[in-house]
């Protein structure tokens, strides 16, 4: 994804105790979006596409909340989505805060400079668990005070669910793509069935991963919906992909529980669906 920056004019940096600041850390880059809380509408949005190197990933963290005026205020809340692909979901009764590590440990490999966190799930009753990297994380937390911490399967999984609500034939494959990583959120009969990351080399990995989910839950091409977000485009190679199996393809764009400035409109904002959903997680 290349730079992206869309302010409304209506924007105004002196302000920023009325705002929300969001933040995104993912494969393709850094990104942060600014919701002006009194009108519920977002004004301001801005992506720097960073290769992803462990290493001097948070140096160029640094660089950017150095250099950027509107991540150097303080905002009415933070909250920061993660998009990592090593996650797991705990259900609620096998949840025990105390030995988070461990329940991680049985799931996924963390490295030494990284500490697990976890959100709770209420519509599926479940946490989810998810490695960050120790530094970013107190780079994030001197930079801002009261921050909360994200995953990207809450709001793919919460904006699946709401989207199937009152529809109980109903049968929704979500997918998002991040780089060279998917996440597929399945919903049948309008229930959470399953949540998964998945990293693919090529378009036919994804292909196949979706088709045996097809397969393995049954789920008809021709009567459910297959629901794309991050970095895809109609008509490009995925899309066409699909297209051959599959009846029912649609762009998941943001809910409109927040409005967005019209500035918004000249962007892919398919991109960003979960990243704009966030605030529909607390």
């Amino acid at each position: 994804m290349n730079n992206i920056v869309a302010f409304d004019e209506t924007s105004d940096i002196n302000q920023t105790s009325n705002y929300s600041l969001s933040i995104r850390l993912s494969a393709d880059g850094f990104s942060f979006c600014i919701l002006d809380e009194i009108r519920n509408k977002y004004i301001g949005i801005k992506h720097f596409p960073i290769a992803f190197d462990p290493k001097h990933y948070p140096e160029k963290i640094s660089e950017i909340f150095e250099n950027e005026e509107y991540l150097s205020r303080n905002y009415k809340k933070v909250r920061v989505l993660f998009q990592e692909s090593r996650s797991t979901l705990i259900p609620l009764p096998l949840f025990d805060q105390q030995h988070i590590k461990e329940l991680a440990g049985f799931n996924f490999d963390s490295i030494e400079d990284e500490t697990v966190l976890f959100n709770k799930i209420h519509k599926i009753n479940s946490y989810t668990l998810f490695p960050v990297s120790l530094k970013i994380k107190e780079l994030i937390d001197k930079k801002f005070s009261n921050v909360q911490y994200f995953h990207q399967s809450q709001p793919l999984i919460e904006n699946a669910l709401h989207q199937g609500k009152g529809k109980s034939n109903s049968d929704r494959i979500h997918i998002s793509v991040t780089g060279n990583n998917i996440d597929i959120c399945l919903i049948k009969s309008a229930r959470f069935e399953l949540f998964n990351s998945y990293s693919f080399s090529a378009i036919q990995d994804i292909l196949y991963y979706t088709l045996n989910l097809y397969e393995q839950f049954k789920i008809s091409p021709d009567k459910s919906d297959l629901c794309l977000s991050g970095e895809i485009q109609k008509h490009d190679e995925l899309w066409t992909g699909f297209s051959r199996y599959i009846r029912n393809i649609s762009l998941e764009i943001p809910s409109d529980i927040q409005s967005r400035s019209y500035k918004f409109n000249e962007l892919p904002v398919h991109a960003f669906t979960h990243f704009l959903n966030l605030p529909q997680c607390e």
